[in-house]
């Protein structure tokens, strides 16, 4: 609901990613700028229209700021962070050659080692598998479904247990 009045009312999300600011001179009054609300767009999908829009993340050059230096598999940009976020897989963290270029760009002074996920270890989620999908299933491979009061008697040791039934005439 906050995501469609932000969208429907034009709001500008905390770091911009839904709407730009434009400048521009009005023609009748010549000293007088205006400011409009740009949509930003991803992937040719306008964010005043839809609320999904993504397009595929990539490290930029720090001085040319127009120039891709490297796309990143599986991780999105676009309108919302969260959306993006859960519309995003975990691929790039299965691959050495993905992480690489990341924790060089991103940890270039630490001495941070990060090893990829391992894909041979059994799991119901998959590569591709997306964020959305993993907190739709609480991030839980395998629910323990056996129930048992032992434990709970044996830590919190009751003197009594009594059960009682409430019937109103």
């Amino acid at each position: 609901m906050i995501q469609n009045t932000t969208q429907a009312n034009a709001l500008f999300s905390a770091r911009w990613t839904n709407y730009d600011l434009r400048m521009s001179f009005s023609p009748r009054l010549p000293r007088m700028q205006l400011v409009a609300p740009v949509p930003q767009v991803y992937s040719n999908c306008r964010c005043d229209i839809s609320l999904s829009c993504i397009e595929q993340s990539a490290t930029y050059d720090t001085v040319d700021t127009t120039t891709k230096l490297f796309l990143i598999p599986g991780i999105y940009s676009g309108c919302f962070v969260m959306e993006s976020l859960l519309q995003s897989t975990l691929e790039c963290f299965y691959n050495q050659t993905c992480i690489e270029p990341l924790s060089s760009y991103f940890l270039s002074n630490t001495s941070l080692v990060i090893t990829t996920l391992d894909s041979s270890l059994p799991s119901r989620f998959l590569e591709n598998s997306t964020i959305q999908e993993l907190v739709d299933k609480l991030m839980v491979e395998q629910w323990n479904l056996s129930m048992t009061f032992e434990s709970y008697y044996s830590a919190c040791q009751p003197i009594r247990c009594t059960y009682s039934e409430k019937h109103v005439w």
